[in-house]
C-alpha cells in the first residue's frame, strides 16, 4: 500500500519558492510606492498652490492667499503675511518618503503670496521635492512670476 501526500522535502521546496517570490514582489511594490509618493506629493503641492492662486483671483473675502513651505509640509494661509499661529491655516503633510529639499524663491523666504486681481507673485522661483531614500530622484515645481506653475 502506497501513501499519497507530500513529503517534508517537497513542502520545504514549496515554502522556499514562495519566500523567494514574496521577496521579489515586495521589492517591486516598495519601489513602485516610492515612485508614486514623489509624484503624488509634487502634484499635491501644485494643487495647493493652484488653490491659493484661484481663491485670490476669485476674490473670496477680498483676501490674498499664500503657501508656506517647510521640509515636510505646506501650509495654506490667508493674508499677505504668514503667521504660524493663525487658526485658519491649513497644513498638509507630505508623504513620509518625500521631503522639500530646496526652496529657491525670489527675495528668499519660504512663502508664495498671490496678488489680488492678477494672481501674480513676487515670490516666483523653484521648490524641489526629493525621495528621502534616493536623493537623485527629485521633482521641481517652477512658480512663474505670473503665478502659473510647472512640474518637472
Amino acid at each position: 500500500m502506497r501513501y499519497k501526500g507530500a513529503t517534508l522535502v517537497e513542502m520545504l521546496i514549496v515554502l522556499a519558492i514562495a519566500a523567494i517570490l514574496f521577496v521579489f514582489v515586495y521589492e517591486v511594490f516598495v519601489n513602485y510606492n516610492r515612485g508614486q509618493a514623489l509624484e503624488k506629493s509634487s502634484a499635491g503641492v501644485a494643487a495647493i498652490l493652484n488653490e491659493a492662486r484661484g481663491k485670490t483671483l476669485a476674490g473670496r473675502g477680498a483676501a490674498q492667499y499664500g503657501i508656506h513651505f517647510a521640509a515636510d509640509s505646506v501650509t495654506f494661509f490667508t493674508g499677505a503675511i504668514y503667521s504660524p499661529v493663525t487658526t485658519t491655516n491649513k497644513t498638509e503633510r507630505l508623504n513620509s518618503l518625500v521631503e522639500i529639499s530646496n526652496i529657491a524663491l525670489n527675495g528668499g523666504g519660504s512663502e508664495v503670496i498671490f496678488k489680488k486681481l492678477t494672481g501674480a507673485t513676487e515670490q516666483y522661483g523653484m521648490v524641489t521635492l526629493r525621495d528621502k531614500n534616493d536623493a537623485a530622484r527629485t521633482m521641481t515645481i517652477t512658480i512663474y512670476q505670473i503665478g502659473l506653475l510647472e512640474i518637472e
